[in-house]
């Protein structure tokens, strides 16, 4: 993905751009599961839902598994999110440990 500078959210445009080169990695590397960071990341999977009602947990899409959780940057501006991503972590570190 492109790197977007003044921390500002990608427009649909610079998505739409990226997409065919992250598909494409996706197609070659075929990970099974994935972590996706923050409202941009969950929307290019899951479109039609809100980050809020699913984050911290796991969702399953074309056979693939995603955890969905806020991105860090979340974190480093409200303490309340950051508590939530550092449970988060807790719990991806414990599935890590089942594979």
């Amino acid at each position: 993905m492109k790197k977007i500078y003044r921390n500002r959210k990608p427009t649909k445009k610079e998505i739409e751009a990226c997409l065919p080169w992250l598909k494409k990695q996706i197609e070659i590397i075929n990970p099974q599961k994935f972590i996706l960071l923050g409202e941009v990341a969950f929307s290019v999977f899951f479109s039609e839902k809100e980050l809020s009602s699913f984050r911290g947990k796991w969702l399953e899409k074309d056979g693939k598994k995603f955890f969905i959780t806020y991105h860090p940057a979340a974190g480093m501006r409200f303490p309340k999110i950051k508590k939530a991503i550092e449970k988060d972590f807790k719990k991806i570190k414990r599935t890590i440990r089942e594979f």
